[in-house]
This record gives C-alpha cells, sequence and structure tokens, in this order.
C-alpha cells in the first residue's frame, strides 16, 4: 500500500507508479457530482464570456479547470493509471492533460486562469483610400487600427511565456499544450477537454 491508500504496481511504461484500479464510487454518485459541476462552470463561464456584466470569466475558467483536474483524479484512481493513459492517447485526452499541465504551473496561485490566458492584439483594417477610380487604390495601404481583443478573446499563453515546471515534465504533457492548446481561444480546448472527460465510460 502507499501513503496515500493507494495500490501500487511494478512500473513497466516509464511510470514510476501506476495504479491499479480502485472503484470507491461504485453508485456514481461523485462523478455525477463531478460532471454537473462541470457542466454548471462551463455555463457560467459561457455567459460572462458573452456579457463580462456578469462576472469576471477568468473566475469561471479557474472553476472549469479545477472540475478538470477533479475529474481527471477521479477517473485515474478508477480505471488505473495504464488505463487511463490508453484512453488519454486521442486529440481530446492530449488537449486535457495539456490544459492540466498548465493549470498545474499555476494550482497554488489565486490567480491561477490569469497566468495561462492572454488578450493578443488584433490587427483591424478601418477604412481604406478611396480614389475617383474605384472603392481603394490598391497602391496605397489602407489605414490600420491595431486594438487589444475583446473579452471573450482569451487565447491560450503560448508555452515559452509559461513559468518552467518545479520539476521537468516526464509524461510529454508540456508538449500536448503546446500542440493543442497554445495559442487558441479558450473555448475551443475547453470543450476537446470535456469532450474526453465527459465520454469516458
Amino acid at each position: 500500500m502507499c501513503s496515500q491508500g493507494l495500490q501500487a504496481i511494478p512500473a513497466d511504461s516509464g511510470t514510476s507508479l501506476q495504479l491499479v484500479p480502485i472503484d470507491d464510487d461504485p453508485n456514481g454518485e461523485r462523478r455525477q457530482r463531478g460532471e454537473a459541476g462541470l457542466a454548471e462552470s462551463v455555463a457560467r463561464l459561457r455567459d460572462r464570456l458573452a456579457d463580462p456584466t456578469k462576472g469576471d470569466p477568468l473566475i469561471s475558467l479557474g472553476e472549469v479547470l479545477g472540475w478538470c483536474y477533479s475529474l481527471e483524479e477521479y477517473h485515474r484512481k478508477r480505471l488505473g493509471w495504464p488505463a487511463y493513459n490508453v484512453l488519454r492517447a486521442s486529440p481530446d485526452g492530449e488537449t486535457e492533460a495539456g490544459l492540466i499541465y498548465a493549470r498545474g504551473l499555476f494550482a497554488h496561485s489565486l490567480d491561477a486562469s490569469a497566468g495561462i490566458v492572454h488578450h493578443p492584439p488584433r490587427m483591424i483594417q478601418r477604412g481604406g483610400v478611396r480614389t475617383p477610380y474605384g472603392p481603394r487604390d490598391p497602391r496605397q495601404r489602407a489605414r490600420v487600427t491595431m486594438i487589444t481583443g475583446a473579452v471573450n478573446a482569451y487565447v491560450f499563453k503560448p508555452l515559452d511565456d509559461l513559468p518552467e515546471p518545479a520539476q521537468p515534465e516526464r509524461y510529454r504533457r508540456d508538449e500536448f499544450y503546446r500542440q493543442r492548446v497554445a495559442d487558441r481561444e479558450i473555448v475551443g480546448p475547453l470543450e476537446s477537454a470535456i469532450d474526453f472527460l465527459m465520454g469516458i465510460a
């Protein structure tokens, strides 16, 4: 037995600890509560992205990531580490792993969600140069105005903009973050992670 009461089996795929399945939720009540918490936090996030007067979207993003982490831990314990890793070997599973990696870098911080997202600058063309011969003369530049992203345009930061982990990453979650999460608006990767977590049998 491990110190936390989890049964360990010898590692055979590069992990230092693999867990055998332990199902301490036979009626699925904890899972239902976790999935309901995730669904409600996603609904709040969507509302706040659409209308920031309803509350800070970053608070809701933190809630969503917290529920994703809790459900990941639940399924890893219930299925065992090897079986869970097999399931996670999908685009949606890798996206979820990348999100949890980034969340973990700020796990004990009050601004966890603010640390992994930003508003990218947006280039917006305003008008153009009108000529008597047509709407625009292609030889002359249009006026361009630089504005920051709208409140609903949060984007996950590039991996290189995140802090270094306290320990080297051993499970490629940093690469999953780079490939499937970084530089994307937040809704897409979150939907992929949620699809993965909600789809686990």
